[in-house]
């Protein structure tokens, strides 16, 4: 009886170790998951910002765009207007 007292005791002993082993796995498995979380969450605020400086650089090139078209056809426009255009007239005397 003592003997198997004694052995169900080196049982307990052993699965005690066993299981604090994997406990201790398992919460090394949770910490470095939850650093690779954080890791992530910090990628994505910096690519959301990344994003967000893109946008905004896009949008001041539009308006940039289309100044500059505006500023394009009002100097076609002067240039046009100086030049005098004669109609009717052939170009050719004979």
């Amino acid at each position: 009886m003592e003997r198997f007292l004694w052995e169900i005791c080196q049982e307990i002993t052993s699965f005690k170790t066993d299981f604090k082993s994997c406990l201790n796995d398992l919460r090394r498995d949770v910490t470095a998951v939850s650093d690779r979380v954080d890791d992530l969450g910090c990628t994505m605020d910096s690519r959301a910002e990344d994003k967000e400086a893109l946008w905004r650089r896009v949008n001041a090139l539009e308006e940039q765009h289309i100044s500059l078209q505006a500023k394009q056809e009002d100097s076609e426009n002067h240039r046009r207007h100086n030049n005098i255009r004669i109609r009717e007239i052939p170009r050719s005397a004979e």
